[in-house]
């Protein structure tokens, strides 16, 4: 994604749109003094389990889920033991001998977590082909030649100024899932976002500079809605420019990872003005967060005097807080921050 005008490889940022409840109370949101709102994971206060939501819960060893847990539990419990017993220097007379040792051990280990790693990855695939935008997106993200790794947290190539659950280069060709993101029941939903980020990023940049033709067309061909492309074409004016925030791909992972939540509680997707609705809400809210993370990184140099100005000269995003404060410029971004501001029950 695009952080002040420097490029860096996309990350889980995860606008977790709620489903559309009966009631209407908005969410939570995701603020908390020891955990900022503009967290970059898909960390939830209780992440609903996708099992449970696909009924893949009660799944037994002879179904296949069931199997592709049981070999994945057991790929990752001998990473662990022989992570766990390691070459000791007092087992060898000759320190070349315990070097040889640390080296054969660390390429052993690498192997165990590489085919760990991938029979993390079929599970998730498997569990992510639930839903029809899911079975798509698995078959794109292997007809590009996409690469997903599941790193062992310690492995896991974390981003410079914030944490983040998985992530996808930059160049799109190799998606990252940490471990615990794997181990955890929103796994598939995980992938969903990044695989978003891989195998749509590069229409949405063209759409960007003129063109949405490339990423309507992709969009049909998933299933999923053409019309989305214009609509994040037309809400995200501006945010290429230099100096721009950038965060354009986050307002598109967000949108169809709403579809896709959607799709596993059995709901349609939202079409017409509410679709519209949410495209511009999940603008403004991807938005504000862009500009909040930029500005609370620790060698920013954008003040939130800077960040209001920039809001401002987007022609779609005029709204100004009343009062010019530091306090109330940052109140104005963080009401748009929150995840009830993008909450389908409240429009």
């Amino acid at each position: 994604m695009e952080i002040s005008g420097q490029r860096m490889p996309s990350s889980v940022n995860h606008t977790h749109l709620p489903v559309e409840r009966k009631k209407t109370e908005p969410s939570t949101g995701n603020a908390s003094p020891a955990t900022p709102y503009f967290r970059d994971s898909f960390e939830r206060p209780t992440a609903k389990s996708t099992e449970q939501a696909q009924g893949a819960g009660r799944s037994s060893p002879k179904t296949l889920l069931g199997r592709l847990k049981a070999v994945e539990s057991g790929a990752w419990k001998d990473y662990d033991k022989l992570k766990a017993n390691p070459p000791q220097r007092k087992d060898f007379t000759k320190r070349s001998d315990y070097l040889k040792a640390k080296k054969a051990h660390a390429r052993q280990l690498e192997k165990l977590e590489d085919k760990a790693s991938a029979a993390s990855v079929r599970r998730i695939k498997v569990e992510l082909g639930n839903t029809a935008s899911g079975r798509a997106l698995v078959k794109d993200l292997e007809k590009q030649g996409v690469k997903i790794h599941v790193d062992d947290d310690p492995n896991y190539p974390e981003f410079k100024d914030f944490p983040s659950r998985a992530k996808t280069t930059g160049d799109k060709k190799s998606i990252h899932i940490r471990r615990s993101a794997a181990k955890a029941s929103d796994s598939p939903e995980v992938l969903f976002h990044e695989a978003v980020h891989a195998v749509l990023g590069n229409d949405l940049a063209k759409a960007q500079t003129g063109d949405a033709g490339p990423l309507r067309a992709h969009l049909k061909q998933l299933g999923l809605d053409p019309a989305d492309a214009d609509r994040i074409k037309k809400v995200t004016g501006g945010w290429g420019n230099p100096g721009g925030p950038g965060a354009n791909e986050h307002v598109l992972t967000a949108v169809l990872t709403y579809r896709y939540q959607r799709e596993l509680a059995k709901q349609p997707p939202l079409s017409g003005a509410r679709q519209d609705e949410l495209v511009r809400r999940t603008a403004q809210r991807e938005l504000a967060l862009s500009l909040l993370r930029n500005i609370d990184r620790p060698d920013s140099k954008l003040t939130l005097t800077q960040a209001l100005a920039m809001w401002k000269s987007l022609p779609q995003y005029v709204t100004a807080p009343k009062s010019t404060s530091d306090a109330d410029i940052r109140a104005f971004f963080e009401e748009y921050a929150k995840e009830s501001y993008v909450d389908p029950s409240a429009f």
